[in-house]
């Protein structure tokens, strides 16, 4: 994407110095402008970019309600696999006790 914004960018000044060699003192004055414009722009879309990257680079931390759902999650795992553990061991001694 930058590249395409350099390339329109580098193409509206050397269009803007070839007008400004042949245009008047208010064309040169609106050319500057505009080249002012594009350097501001510049400077945001780097600054964009900056701010882009930084965010890709750290992944996004969870909010507390995600994590509180997902402890209650693993509690309601937690304590469904123990009732059945607590089941099957009960089962379990049961049927060794009658041998």
């Amino acid at each position: 994407m930058s590249r395409i914004m350099t390339t329109v960018i580098t193409s509206f000044l050397f269009t803007g110095m070839g007008l400004a060699q042949a245009s008047s003192s208010s064309d040169r004055e609106t050319i500057s402008l505009l080249v002012q414009q594009v350097k501001e722009l510049q400077e945001k879309l780097k600054a964009l970019e900056a701010k882009q990257s930084d965010s890709e680079a750290t992944p996004p931390q969870p909010t507390t309600f995600q994590q509180d759902v997902a402890e209650q999650a693993a509690d309601r795992i937690n304590r469904q696999l123990l009732r059945r553990l607590c089941t099957n061991h009960t089962a379990f001694s049961g049927a060794a006790s009658e041998r």
